[in-house]
């Protein structure tokens, strides 16, 4: 299992991709009645929700301006094993991406810090 507080290198992140199907195959299994609190756990318990999160606050660093294929790579992986995870981890990733473009230093550090504390966040538009 991986800390989830750890920032990856490139050169880790050939290791990181690999567990990206383990936390599937661990006896994994999709529920499409129910919320998928297994996955969100094994994406937290792996490290993945801090994926986007800058560096410099204890995250991976993945996406905004470097590594950006990578995070697609893992937003298709978890989206391909489990489309209901796959669009929570997906709103939890732009979350993290307004923070990091628009928040202030006090935001990222608290919000960060909370996805560190293993919260996830969401969010979500919609037409009336």
């Amino acid at each position: 299992m991986m800390s989830q507080n750890k920032a990856y290198s490139p050169n880790e992140s050939k290791k990181v991709k690999d567990n990206y199907l383990k936390i599937f195959t661990d006896g994994y299994v999709r529920n499409s009645e129910e919320f998928p609190t297994e996955g969100l756990h094994r994406l937290r318990d792996h490290g993945f929700l801090t994926a986007n999160i800058p560096q410099e606050h204890s995250g991976w660093g993945w996406g905004n301006t470097s590594y950006n294929i990578q995070l697609l790579d893992l937003l298709r992986h978890v989206g391909s094993h489990d489309l209901s995870l796959g669009r929570i981890f997906e709103g939890h990733v732009n979350a993290m991406t307004l923070i990091t473009n628009f928040g202030s230093k006090h935001q990222k550090k608290m919000y960060f810090n909370e996805v560190l504390d293993g919260k996830v966040f969401g969010i979500w538009n919609s037409e009336l």
